[in-house]
């Protein structure tokens, strides 16, 4: 048999990345299926962890209708998704916020998804917010810009 004639005739098989599949889809069902806190994407623990609600100035869950202008006037990022996963430590991709008609009930319901909708992950927020308020924290207000601090002048 002879060699081939140019490296680009090589076959090489495609990379396994059967793995990295399973994993993230293991992560995907662990956010959707867990009924205790809405949970989101750690890479530094490579782990689905409870996402810290923000509270208001009275300690109570915002409410997920508030969490956009909240969201614009305190230092807190919505959920992580597990785009993020092989980021490296410290990669935090947000998802997108929004809210999603139900034509069965007539109503709105909260989601937290992936913002470029490529993992999967997807959570419906409203549950989560009627549950204690074990993680609801106070997160401090951002810095205003130059421009929004003029027209308070």
């Amino acid at each position: 048999m002879e060699p081939p004639s140019s490296p680009s005739s090589i076959i090489t098989a495609p990379p396994d990345c059967s793995e990295t599949a399973r994993k993230l889809a293991k992560l995907i069902v662990e956010a959707k299926t867990c009924r205790l806190a809405l949970l989101h994407y750690d890479s530094a623990s490579e782990s689905m962890v409870e996402w810290c609600w923000p509270a208001d100035c009275e300690g109570r869950k915002v409410p997920p209708s508030n969490l956009e202008k909240h969201h614009k006037e305190f230092d807190f990022r919505f959920p992580c998704c597990v785009c993020a996963d092989g980021g490296g430590r410290g990669a935090y991709v947000e998802v997108a916020v929004y809210p999603w008609w139900n034509n069965t009930t007539n109503s709105n319901f909260w989601t937290a998804r992936c913002a470029s909708n490529k993992c999967g992950y997807e959570v419906k927020m409203d549950m989560y917010c009627q549950l204690a308020p074990l993680a609801a924290f106070p997160y401090p207000r951002r810095a205003m810009k130059n421009s929004e601090s003029l027209l308070f002048d």
